[in-house]
Formats: C-alpha cells, structure tokens, sequence
C-alpha cells in the first residue's frame, strides 16, 4: 500500500512538472517579439531550405512581416478563438503565397511538409524532426 501510494505521488509530480514545463515554454514562445521571432524563423528555414543570400534577405522581410501582423492579431484578440484561428489561416496564407514567389517549387513543397509537421507535433516542439 506504501509503495502504490509512493508510485501515484511520483507520477502526480512528473506529469505537474511536465505541464509546467509545457505552460513555460508557449508563454516563452508568446512573449518573444516579432524581430527575434522572424530571425529564429529565417534562420530555420535557411538550414532547412538550403536557401541562397538573396533568399534569405527576401524571406526575413516576410517573416518579419508575419510575425508582426501575428502579434498585432494577439494584442487586439477577443475572446473569439474561432474569430482569431480564421485570421491567423489568413495571414498564414498570404506569408505563403508571398514564399512561393520566392522559393523553388522544391523548397517550398518541403518548406509546407515541415510545417505541417510542426502543426502536428505542436508548434516549436518539431523542430528537431524538421532538419531531416
């Protein structure tokens, strides 16, 4: 009995640190701003792409770009998550319509396959899977 006790205290403590952790990091995530965000990103996508000098100064200004209209997005957000998902697919298309114009049909095909994956491996924490 001693030892089931000892066991659920362990487990209740792990999964209170890991959701710890978790709250840590998106709010790490959410209060980065839009210059350091759009620099991590272009970095990323210049491993991961293979993308040239000229690629990477036209891509930066897109990123940038996007991540300013994502937190202008957040600031003014209501509690309308639906409202805020539609917005966000929006601004999301219009950075990708933007990177097609700008990357090969080969690197931008990949470029959407890594961030499906890190849709669905929930956001930044996919990054390591991305440099495939």
């Amino acid at each position: 009995m001693k030892n089931l006790l000892l066991s659920m205290i362990a487990v209740f403590t792990f999964a209170f640190a890991a959701q710890t952790e978790v709250q840590a990091q998106q709010q790490q995530r959410g209060s980065m701003d839009p210059v350091e965000m759009s620099k991590k990103q272009t970095e990323r996508m210049k491993e991961n792409l293979q993308l040239s000098e000229d690629q990477v100064n036209k891509v930066s200004k897109i990123n940038l770009d996007f991540a300013q209209k994502r937190q202008e997005l957040r600031k003014s957000a209501s509690d309308d998550r639906t409202a805020m998902r539609e917005q966000m697919e929006k601004i999301r298309d219009e950075r990708n319509t933007e990177l097609k114009q700008v990357l090969t049909a080969e690197q931008y095909k990949k470029f959407l396959t890594q961030e499906e994956e890190m849709r669905n491996n929930g956001g930044g924490k996919g990054t390591k899977k991305m440099q495939q």
